[in-house]
């Protein structure tokens, strides 16, 4: 029994180091053999509290270890001949990744004032933007809730004779629902649903309106945000250019880019008052949504 416990214990090891095998060998000796050596240790403190002899647990945990490590060796060298392809992906990742640290480094070298606010004011809009994409996301879950409010009201009241029809979908049918089977259920009991369904209909017709006001104030600070883009691309290379040819006047060849540089101050002013235009008319906008809410049901 004890030799199968020890084959699955060592497969399941195995299996442990070809999951985590990774080009970055010290990431894959924490997760693989760091762990094992722990859980060796805490063998070691419990068997001295349970009164083991201390010189030879001393040892026997020593000649663990160089075991574990030599499997853990020979079993990171099988595991990545087995793996060889995803080690070349992540290779390749992790190259464009260290080339792309190096091309942020270099280009934040080349940054002057003008681009450093350039730079700032993307991630400001960018902010805007994942803020405005969370309110329609939390949006459209309450729309679906009431939705969902709307379907169970319908059910309460036709839920018995609108057979074939899924009852989460009841609000989207109840016009047809109202036609076919209103005059088969008491009025009162019809016109209270009604009242529901509409004052549902309402709210989420408001809802929409503001989550298509959003994506459009999103498509707005997205423009913004192109035209900073580029502007600063424009920037990056005249500063590259200056470092190249050591000489101002051999950038007059490329009269283009010296103008966009020499107007790239006018494009970051305009920039950040059409952002903080935009943020005040939001601010405006949102505080009218809550005054006139209708959402309550």
């Amino acid at each position: 029994m004890t030799k199968y416990w020890f084959i699955l214990i060592l497969s399941a090891y195995f299996y442990w180091c070809y999951r985590n095998v990774s080009i970055n060998r010290k990431k894959y000796l924490r997760k693989t053999y760091i762990w094992f050596a722990l859980i060796l240790v805490a063998i070691f403190i419990y068997a001295i509290i349970m009164g083991a002899d201390v010189l030879n647990s001393v040892i026997s945990l020593l000649i663990a270890k160089s075991v574990l490590f030599g499997l853990n060796t020979l079993f990171y060298n099988i595991a990545k001949k087995l793996r060889k392809e995803d080690l070349e992906k992540e290779a390749k990742s992790f190259e464009q990744e260290i080339k792309n640290q190096k091309q942020e480094k270099t280009n934040q070298e080349l940054e002057n004032e003008d681009m450093k606010k350039m730079k700032q004011l993307m991630s400001e809009i960018t902010q805007k933007i994942n803020q405005l994409d969370k309110f329609n996301k939390d949006i459209n879950l309450k729309i679906r809730e009431l939705e969902a409010m709307g379907s169970n009201a319908v059910a309460e009241v036709y839920g018995d004779l609108a057979i074939g029809i899924p009852k989460e979908k009841y609000y989207g049918f109840y016009d047809k629902i109202y036609e076919r089977y209103s005059p088969s259920v008491d009025s009162i009991v019809s016109m209270q649903c009604d009242n529901i369904v509409k004052k549902v209909a309402s709210a989420v017709e408001e809802k929409k309106k503001i989550m298509k006001n959003n994506l459009q104030d999103k498509y707005k600070y997205e423009n913004i945000k192109k035209a900073l883009q580029q502007q600063y691309k424009n920037e990056l290379k005249i500063q590259k250019m200056k470092v190249i040819n050591q000489n101002v006047n051999a950038l007059t060849d490329n009269t283009s880019d010296i103008t966009n540089a020499l107007n790239s101050r006018n494009l970051l002013e305009k920039s950040r008052e059409e952002f903080n235009q935009l943020n005040t008319e939001i601010e405006t906008r949102r505080q009218l949504e809550v005054k006139y809410s209708t959402i309550e049901i």
